[in-house]
């Protein structure tokens, strides 16, 4: 599921209007929550969520560009890994993507 939109993770996922407000959308808090939602709402055993600023440019906030959180969620728990990865937009989401894939696996591998 990509959901670029807040509205799509408060009306899809269950992301919190407070959590996004207090938070923002590129947090620990949302990309937990996201997961959680993701798990819950297709039934699975696993899941895991990416949000985070890939570029060109810094978060309105002055959060800086490469800042991704990956959530996770499964049957022993729910957290989120914070990574600050280098390079352009293509070089941030591809390292995104195998971060991710990395924590899939680590969490697969334990349930």
């Amino acid at each position: 599921m990509i959901s670029y939109t807040d509205d799509v993770k408060n009306k899809v996922l269950g992301v919190s209007s407070e959590v996004l407000k207090a938070h923002t959308a590129v947090s620990s808090e949302c990309a937990v929550r996201m997961a959680q939602g993701a798990t819950e709402l297709l039934k699975s055993d696993i899941a895991v969520s990416v949000t985070g600023y890939a570029g060109p440019g810094d978060g309105e906030d002055g959060t800086p560009c490469g800042t991704v959180y990956i959530g996770y969620s499964d049957r022993n728990g729910s957290g989120a890994v914070r990574f600050i990865f280098d390079g352009d937009r293509d070089d941030v989401r591809r390292k995104t993507r195998d971060a991710a894939y990395g924590i899939l696996r680590e969490r697969a591998e334990e349930i």
